[in-house]
């Protein structure tokens, strides 16, 4: 039996002991430990995002290749922007 429909909107994932973490807000519905759920994506976002981490290996590349002694400390990829720590 299908139980009601929710909304889940994902804004952060992280990789913690093994396990892959949603962070998010539930916008619709509810949701309960164990429930099967059928995930779909922001066609947008997911876009924005593959954009922005090309963009992150691309700039690193060019950072390294014009100043060898760079190294990338860490980065940041949302859909809208991305940051870049160098060292």
């Amino acid at each position: 039996e299908v139980s009601e429909t929710g909304e889940f909107l994902v804004s952060n994932v992280q990789c913690l002991r093994g396990y892959v973490v949603h962070y998010g807000l539930v916008t619709r519905g509810c949701l309960q430990v164990g429930q099967t759920v059928d995930p779909t994506i922001c066609k947008a976002s997911r876009e924005g995002c593959m954009r922005n981490h090309s963009a992150t290996h691309l700039l690193n590349s060019a950072l390294t290749e014009i100043a060898p002694s760079t190294q990338q400390q860490g980065s940041s990829v949302s859909p809208y922007k991305l940051t870049f720590d160098v060292h």
